[in-house]
């Protein structure tokens, strides 16, 4: 019998890297070309230089300065301990100009924020898990791609194992 890795609420590495696959997969999908990494720092960030967050030359968070002028395609994975901020942001945002947000999150179906913020409000794609950059195993929980400025809806992806 396996056991669940045990769970560090707040306690777990909060700056990881998603896996280039993940990304290409997200770009070919969409046809999307992602140019704005919305919570990142210079070791993470998968758009160089264009990125949120602390060693940004623009802000040193994503949930300060307005998205307009970011371009049509952002990424967003956020935080894990803090996400609520995180959503809210993308759902006032991406009702202020044509663009899309593409924003990585544990499926968590019973939260406050997936009720606010994205249910009804977003296309939700559910796949397996992923490995980030640099960790041994995958997430230990289920995510969800919840992409702003789509149809709402809920879709099932076979996203690529990273």
């Amino acid at each position: 019998m396996s056991t669940m890795p045990v769970q560090k609420p707040g306690k777990s590495v909060q700056e990881v890297a998603t896996p280039r696959g993940y990304l290409d997969w997200v770009e070919t999908r969409f046809e999307a070309k992602l140019v704005w990494d919305l919570a990142a720092n210079a070791n993470n960030s998968i758009c160089g230089k264009s990125f949120f967050g602390p060693g940004s030359r623009h802000c040193e968070t994503g949930l300060v300065p307005a998205w307009n002028g970011c371009g049509r395609d952002l990424w967003l994975n956020p935080p894990y301990s803090k996400i609520g901020p995180w959503v809210e942001k993308c759902c006032s945002e991406s009702r202020s100009a044509f663009r899309r947000v593409f924003l990585l999150v544990p499926a968590s179906v019973g939260s406050a924020w997936r009720r606010d913020y994205v249910h009804k409000q977003t296309r939700v794609h559910f796949g397996r898990r992923i490995k980030f950059v640099g960790h041994e195993t995958s997430y230990p929980k289920d995510l969800a791609l919840c992409v702003y400025g789509l149809t709402p809806g809920y879709e099932y992806e076979d996203w690529p194992a990273c």
